[in-house]
């Protein structure tokens, strides 16, 4: 596209300070060889020089059903850890099984692909893009990289630990003749096959009992306290829906960043794999996201990274590809990008925009923001991809 067509005389100013990546998307995911890998780096290099210094980076998408996006968080993951020094990830995904995996491997065990992926979620655990990251978790041991899960929400299909044997687990501090029906109710809130709003107040009194078990027993690790507390967060969801739900969720997922990072005690650095909007300083109807609320504990320490797409395609579902409206000039991709394929705006680019529409802050819905108050940086691509041939696990 021509600077001609480029509305904002800012967005002239910034494009000769873009750090761009000048082959199309399919290249992007598929060159070999080092010169091809030299060009294509260029927007992964100047994102990894912007980050590099920060305690805490969050890697957003614009849906989980972005290809193209997660296959490039895949390579910038691997790059935060070997040349920033990052030694801890945390998912957006299950609390519960990502803390009974790292409980479970031994600090010089290599972690186990199937478990992970099992903890990870479908949601990209059955994503061929993300498997690079499966097999290389796959190589790591407790020791040399921790991983965490920050989402207290349950019934994550597939996941191995949360859906039967927490319930078990907890249940196992009662008496014997309240075992069985607090067992029960929680797994059928947990899968969704009781009637959740008759069983919360059942739920909350097993973990009034559980939890005061927990106050006396002896030989109890603490791992028990936080399932309980985490399992009446999301209890205490029950019923809550839009935007209510959302303030919720990001406010305990932020708590329970702050509580890894306090457990790390200045000992790693932290790499978040979210969505954009929990990794946004702002955009909810109620409530602060995720990175606001580490944003006012962490200052500067935090790097929040959004990533868009100028058009194409991204998955909806199992069953459903979903096209993008493809940006006009004049909105954020568009002066991102100008011509080129990908590219990274940092916080200077995008205060020099100023607001404009885009599709950064989710979902690709196109609308007016100023993007410099919400994203340290923006990943823009010129076309993004379904994640493909889901696979299992």
């Amino acid at each position: 596209m021509s600077l001609t067509f480029i509305r904002h005389a800012a967005a002239k100013r910034i494009l000769a300070r873009l750090s761009l990546a000048a082959l199309p998307m399919a290249c992007l995911l598929l060159a070999t060889g080092s010169e091809a890998s030299k060009r294509i780096a260029e927007a992964d290099d100047q994102l990894i020089s912007l980050a590099c210094d920060r305690d805490v980076v969050m890697l957003g998408e614009n849906s989980h059903g972005d290809g193209a996006t997660i296959a490039i968080k895949v390579r910038l993951v691997r790059r935060l850890v070997k040349e920033c020094g990052f030694s801890a990830i945390v998912f957006e995904s299950s609390f519960y099984d990502m803390e009974e995996l790292s409980s479970r491997t031994p600090p010089d065990a290599r972690y186990d692909r199937a478990l992970f992926l099992s903890a990870i979620g479908r949601i990209w655990s059955q994503s061929a893009e993300f498997a690079p990251l499966a097999d290389w978790v796959a190589t790591q041991s407790p020791t040399t990289l921790t991983l965490g899960g920050m989402d207290p929400q349950l019934g994550s299909a597939g996941a191995f630990y949360s859906l039967d044997a927490l319930p078990s687990d907890l249940v196992a501090l009662l008496p014997e003749q309240q075992r069985e029906p607090c067992r029960a109710d929680m797994i059928g809130w947990i899968r969704w096959t009781t009637d959740r709003a008759a069983a919360q107040p059942r739920i909350a009194a097993c973990l009034d009992a559980i939890e005061a078990e927990l106050a006396t027993a002896s030989g109890v690790g603490p791992q028990l306290a936080l399932y309980a507390s985490s399992f009446r967060d999301a209890l205490a969801w029950t019923g809550l829906q839009g935007p209510d739900l959302l303030a919720a969720r990001d406010s305990a997922m932020a708590k329970r960043l702050l509580a890894l990072r306090e457990r790390l005690a200045g000992r790693g650095k932290v790499i978040v794999w979210t969505a954009n909007a929990h990794a946004a300083y702002g955009g909810l109807e109620k409530g602060q996201p995720t990175a606001r609320i580490l944003k006012d504990a962490l200052g500067r320490r935090l790097f929040t990274v959004a990533f868009s797409a100028a058009g194409g395609s991204f998955r909806w579902s199992r069953s459903e590809v979903r096209e993008i409206a493809p940006a006009q000039p004049g909105d954020l991709e568009r002066i991102v990008l100008g011509e080129r394929q990908s590219a990274v705006a940092n916080h200077a680019d995008l205060a020099a925009i100023k607001a404009v529409g885009g599709m950064a802050l989710g979902q690709h819905k196109h609308e007016v923001r100023n993007w410099a108050e919400l994203f340290d940086a923006v990943y823009v691509l010129a076309e993004e991809r379904p994640k493909t041939a889901v696979v299992e696990q």
